[in-house]
Order: C-alpha cells, then structure tokens, then sequence
C-alpha cells in the first residue's frame, strides 16, 4: 500500500514539476486553442495585441532567459507627470503673448510691432500645440502600461502607489499557414507586486523573424 502512495505521489509531484516549468507553452496553446474557436474574449484576456493567425499548426521551438526588470509604469508616470508640469508652465506665456498681441492691435499705425506681437503669439500656440501632442502621447503610453499591469495583476489592480516588477521572456514558435511556416518572436511578460502578488503570464507582442 505504501508502495503505491509513494508512486502516486512521485507521479503527481513529475506533473506538477513539468507544467510549472513549462507556462509558456500551456499559454500559447490556451492561445491557440482561443484563435480556432474565435474566442476574441478569452485571447484579449491573454494578450495585450491579440492576433488571429490563419494556420494548420504550431510548435515551440525555444524559450529565452526569463529576465526581471524595475516596472515601467514608473518611468512612464514620471513622463507624464514631467509634460504635463511643462504644459502648465507654458499655459501663462501663451497668454501673456496673446494679451500682448492684443495690445499691439489696439495701438494704431505700429505695424511693426504688431507684425512682432502676432509671431511671438503664434509661435507660443505652436509650443503648446506641440506639448499637448506630446502629453496626449504620455498618456496613451501610461494607459497602455495599466493595461498591461491589469491583465497580469487582474482588473482590481490599480498600480499607483504599489512597488512593481516585471519579468520578460522571450519564447520562438513556428507557424504553418495558408503562405507557408513562418517564425515569430514571442514577448511574455507578467507583473509581480514586490514582496506580494504575482501576476500571470501574459503575451505582450508577436513579431515575425523576417
């Protein structure tokens, strides 16, 4: 009897070893799996840019060193937080330009230096055109990241304030399709709350290997 505790124990303790050893691979046939049944849910729930592959099979061909990385969401909030501090500096000078402007057109016969008002004053609304652009992209980027963070740490998780770690890997698969096989890059990666949570792997990018 003992005997054959020991053995279903050893059994259980060899399965449960090769499925941790090997997430990426249950990951990308739940993915695949999604793809052949159309589950747009279940593969945007898996991957930050979901794409459905037209293909008879896939394989595995090899997995990169998992690496541990300081979160980019903080240097992403510092970014935004930094455009976002220069656009609220530029706001007074584009008024005070404007206002200079203004007084310029309301002196008659100085066309020179309504010429000169008027540039300054365009140019000033060029600056900040130009910073709102950049601080619309700050923030694309930042949510894009908590996207990112929420499908790892699930949508509970709101990452301000919180101490986060990312880890990546890179895994090579092969897909046959309709054109013939083709190699892909695979980005994984998953979030970790120091010292707390940590998230589940996630697919953040394909890339074929031209």
């Amino acid at each position: 009897m003992k005997k054959f505790l020991l053995a279903g124990v050893l059994i259980l303790a060899v399965i449960f070893t090769v499925s941790c050893s090997k997430p990426e691979k249950s990951l990308l046939e739940r993915y695949f799996r999604a793809v052949q049944m159309q589950d747009n849910d279940t593969l945007s729930s898996m991957a930050v840019e979901p794409v459905s592959f037209v293909f008879t099979k896939w394989e595995l061909k090899s997995v990169g060193e998992q690496k541990a990385i300081d979160s980019d969401y903080t240097a992403f909030a510092q970014a935004y937080a930094d455009v976002e501090k220069e656009l609220n500096e530029l706001k007074p000078k584009v008024l005070d330009s404007n206002d200079a402007y203004e007084a310029a057109k309301a002196k008659k016969g100085n066309a020179a230096a309504l010429a000169e008002a008027e540039k300054n004053r365009e140019t000033m609304i060029g600056q900040y055109k130009e910073v709102q652009q950049r601080l619309q992209k700050a923030k694309d980027d930042l949510e894009n990241v908590k996207v990112v963070i929420k499908k790892s740490l699930g949508e509970q998780t709101e990452p301000e304030g919180i101490s986060l770690k990312k880890e990546e890997k890179t895994v090579v698969i092969n897909i046959v399709g309709p054109t013939g096989a083709k190699d892909y890059n695979v980005i994984l990666c998953r979030y970790n709350i120091e010292n707390g949570q940590m998230g589940r792997w996630i697919i953040e990018k394909f890339e074929e290997i031209k």
